[in-house]
């Protein structure tokens, strides 16, 4: 892989939590148009929620590869590591308990909001794709 293709790929992530912030934005709008304005605050919700889930799964990663590569002398210790992947689950569960509980009428809308990030990653994949053909590497 070139630098040039390494320092595109590395930029991958920003990219994602940005166009996850601009669906949420848009959905947002949408949602307030077309329902009410529970279900907007229920859809940026669910897209906060996912959006934190997805950075803390970044964090996550990242830290465990630095205790890999540390050999476990600089790196994180081993209980942060072992509470920080349950933890995330932990929030979404919380967050959907508190939806459920409190307005089960907009928990399609929080849902929905909990996908933005994943529909940002598909978003970055086909952007890479298109870049990757035309430069003609795969």
């Amino acid at each position: 892989m070139t630098p040039e293709m390494d320092r595109f790929l590395g930029r991958a992530y920003p990219r994602i939590v940005r166009l996850a912030l601009v669906l949420t934005a848009i959905a947002g709008a949408v949602a307030l148009l077309l329902a009410n304005w529970r279900g907007s605050v229920a859809l940026v919700f669910g897209a906060v929620v996912g959006i934190l889930n997805l950075v803390w799964l970044h964090r996550g990663a990242h830290l465990m590869v630095e205790r890999m590569l540390g050999a476990g002398t600089s790196g994180p210790s081993k209980l942060r590591m072992a509470l920080f992947f349950p933890l995330r689950y932990l929030l979404v569960i919380a967050a959907v308990y508190a939806i459920l509980k409190g307005y089960p009428g907009v928990l399609v809308s929080f849902i929905v909001g909990l996908g933005l990030p994943v529909m940002a990653m598909i978003g970055e994949s086909i952007y890479e794709a298109v870049v990757l053909s035309k430069t003609g590497r795969t």
